[in-house]
């Protein structure tokens, strides 16, 4: 891919998200209307206290489904809906092998994958930020006034990293294959928390797993407390200083939504 200067991209990023929804696959994936549609209806319910009340101790964290602590601060439940991924990530392949736009890697680590948010998506996933993934981050993630300790009698391990003030994000599609960006290396992220959404099921490829080490910083930051295989639709949450990787894929594709969220206020 031809590098591009900073003011061809920026002019280019305001009229991809300007043009590219009228050339869409599913446009109704840019229909800030739908955003509710995204959801599973379990997880609609879980976080109805919260839309009613914008108080996020109102969330029962054993209602959202099928919650799991998968290690001491890394915690998943089921999230998206299943037709929604499939539209989204055949969306994602449409603008990189066959729309004719610009292409730009979603982040400095990844080639392969698409910015949501220079595509068109911003709005919906603003919206679809504030409805839901602050309340969740602030619950899971938040001061010790509005953060959960424990699910089901099982302690989440997590601590405040800005969930309570979360501010913007960052929003992201990434593939990995054998002939692609096949996987990646221990790291942290560049966010305070990370929601990571399987877009495609562990059984359709040999690999591509996350890897789950310590937090950046501990004394034992490179033990391996966890492998994450991930399942379509359901998020998995933790801190962006929580260091992971991907494992190798040896077959087939794995496709995730991640969303890098921020807190100003934290970082002050």
């Amino acid at each position: 891919r031809a590098p591009m200067s900073a003011t061809s991209e920026i002019m280019e990023i305001g009229d991809i998200a300007k043009k590219y929804p009228r050339k869409a696959r599913h446009p109704e994936l840019f229909d800030v209307n739908q955003v509710d549609s995204w959801v599973v209806p379990a997880f609609q319910d879980a976080l109805s206290p919260w839309l009613d009340t914008g108080d996020p101790t109102k969330i029962d964290v054993a209602a959202l489904p099928d919650i799991r602590v998968d290690a001491p601060g890394v915690v998943s439940f089921q999230c998206l809906d299943h037709d929604f991924c499939k539209r989204l990530l055949n969306e994602v392949v449409h603008y990189t092998e066959e729309s004719g736009f610009p292409q730009m890697p979603p982040n400095s680590m990844n080639r392969f994958g698409v910015v949501l948010n220079q595509i068109g998506m911003r709005l919906a996933f603003s919206i679809f930020f504030r409805r839901y993934i602050m309340g969740v981050g602030a619950r899971l993630f938040g001061n010790a006034s509005n953060r959960a300790e424990s699910v089901d009698g099982v302690a989440l391990g997590t601590d405040d990293w800005g969930g309570s003030s979360l501010t913007d994000h960052h929003t992201f599609v990434v593939r990995y294959a054998a002939d692609r960006d096949r996987g990646l290396d221990m790291h942290v992220d560049e966010c305070d928390l990370t929601f990571n959404f399987g877009l495609t099921d562990f059984d359709e490829c040999l690999g591509g797993d996350l890897a789950f080490c310590g937090m950046f910083g501990e004394t034992l930051y490179r033990k391996r407390h966890h492998t994450y295989k991930h399942e379509v639709g359901r998020c998995v949450v933790h801190a962006g200083k929580r260091r992971h990787s991907v494992t190798e894929v040896e077959a087939g594709e794995r496709a995730s939504l991640v969303v890098w969220t921020k807190s100003i206020l934290f970082r002050k």
